[in-house]
């Protein structure tokens, strides 16, 4: 056995426990198992976008937020926005289920090339008004939702 790893096997599994912890943290939005985000979106009053359909945009104001399910920072977001209360539609989508462009471009609607994850978009009056991906999106939202 290398002798670095005898040094560095405790600091590792010292850093893999605190992430099992907090991966079990709890959290309607979750990646064990199978997880139902239509059926969780539902329970919260969202919109799920399946694929190859669009989010409503005849609502005055909607909030689209598309995720990737492996992405337990993604997934931290939407639990943290499931204890928020809007007085807007917010509709999400899974990646995972987007099969074409022409998927995406219909659940994404009006939206420039998505590159990362998450990618949100504000809708006012039909339009988008504001769109953002990756870092960006998550640092926008979480500074909203501070307070909350």
């Amino acid at each position: 056995m290398n002798p670095s790893f005898k040094m560095v096997h405790p600091t590792l599994i010292s850093i893999l426990n605190r992430v099992i912890h907090y991966l079990r943290q709890p959290g309607p939005f979750c990646t064990s198992g199978n997880p139902m985000f239509r059926e969780i979106a539902l329970k919260l009053g969202w919109h799920y976008i399946e694929p190859n359909t669009s989010p409503n945009l005849q609502h005055p104001v909607v909030l689209v937020i598309g995720f990737v399910s492996w992405d337990q920072s993604e997934l931290d977001l939407l639990n943290r926005l499931s204890r928020a209360r809007f007085k807007f539609q917010v509709a999400i989508f899974n990646f995972d289920e987007i099969t074409s462009l022409e998927d995406l471009q219909l659940a994404l609607p009006k939206s420039p090339l998505v590159s990362r994850t998450p990618a949100i978009g504000l809708y006012r009056n039909g339009g988008l008004a504001w769109w953002a991906q990756g870092v960006d999106a998550l640092d926008f939202v979480y500074d909203r939702l501070k307070g909350n």
